[in-house]
């Protein structure tokens, strides 16, 4: 129901971008038009790949730790408590890579003493924290199999605090890892942690596959909004309403916003590529679209719109140095 709720029809949209390609050319932005058709994306389309598949940022190389910023818990009984719990998990798996760097520089003693650290640490997490830890260690050193079978029981867990692991899952050389890992992502993002806040989340992504009812489906997304704040989804989902909407610098705004509570939102980033192709920005949008890349590698689509937004860029630069 969630992949084909972000699904619209793909003949409505073809209308719809040849319509505003025949707007661009009448209006003399004809230049832009036809830049746009030879990238092969139509300026208004159903969800692509980020608004489809949703949007993360991150400096280049691999992704960066993923620290979840925002709960996505939309209250707590004792946040202090909360707090103090993060930290010992954040200090656990920060144990856990620097005992690895001390086995592998052969640094036995210290390995000794950061091994015995983590054990008395462990020991005083719940039973769920230490299943996490355990399966987040089979992901990043195990055998494939072993990857395959952590992928799964991260799965079942959906808790937020994994998707360090998971991001870094995206790059697995395994193809059924990262596949896995993608969709455990998207399970993530779409989890608020408030039963009913999923619900209306739900609801809207519902209503956005019936065209003449984007309205709704964005004033649905602005009441998820409204309930949960730090929701990044929330933005994420209506920021696609809003490209379907053609109000692209709108959409960008909630793409920003999405950006700012899960930095490493790939759905978004692309988003934000499209549309700023939309608006004419080639050069944002190739600069969007390159982190959702760093991020999300299996964004193949995006990768391909890519190669074509360089040549284009790289045009514009030598139009400028040769008008200047």
């Amino acid at each position: 129901v969630r992949l084909e709720s972000c699904t619209m029809s793909a003949y409505s949209a073809r209308g719809t971008a040849v319509q505003h390609l025949a707007q661009l050319r009448r209006s003399g932005h004809s230049h832009c038009a036809a830049r746009c058709a030879r990238l092969h994306v139509p300026l208004v389309r159903s969800p692509p790949v980020s608004l489809r598949h949703a949007v993360r940022i991150g400096p280049p190389g691999k992704p960066p730790l993923h620290r979840a910023r925002h709960s996505h818990t939309c209250c707590s009984s004792n946040p202090d408590r909360d707090t103090a719990l993060t930290e010992q998990w954040d200090r656990a798996q920060l144990l856990a890579r620097k005992l690895e760097i001390a086995v592998n520089e052969e640094d036995y003693g210290e390995a000794a003493r950061l091994r015995d650290e983590r054990a008395t640490l462990v020991g005083k997490l719940s039973l769920k924290e230490q299943m996490m830890l355990k399966a987040i260690n089979k992901l990043r050193t195990g055998e494939v199999f072993e990857r395959r079978e952590a992928i799964e029981e991260l799965a079942e867990l959906k808790d937020q605090r994994c998707t360090s692991a998971l991001f870094d899952a995206l790059h697995d050389p395994d193809g059924k890892v990262s596949e896995r890992a993608e969709g455990v992502i998207w399970d993530i993002f779409c989890s608020s942690g408030d039963p009913v806040v999923d619900s209306r989340l739900n609801d809207g992504m519902l209503v956005m596959q019936r065209v003449p009812d984007l309205e709704d489906a964005r004033d649905i997304f602005s009441e998820v909004i409204g309930m949960a704040p730090t929701f990044a989804e929330g933005y994420n989902k209506r920021a696609t309403v809003y490209y379907l909407l053609q109000e692209f610098s709108t959409s960008i705004k909630d793409c920003e916003r999405t950006l700012e509570l899960e930095p490493s939102h790939f759905g978004a980033l692309s988003g934000l590529g499209l549309c700023h192709i939309a608006l004419g920005d080639f050069k944002s949008a190739l600069s969007a679209f390159q982190r959702a890349v760093q991020v999300n590698p299996r964004l193949l689509q995006i990768a391909s719109y890519m190669k074509e937004l360089e040549v284009m860029v790289a045009e514009d630069d030598e139009n400028k140095e040769a008008e200047g």
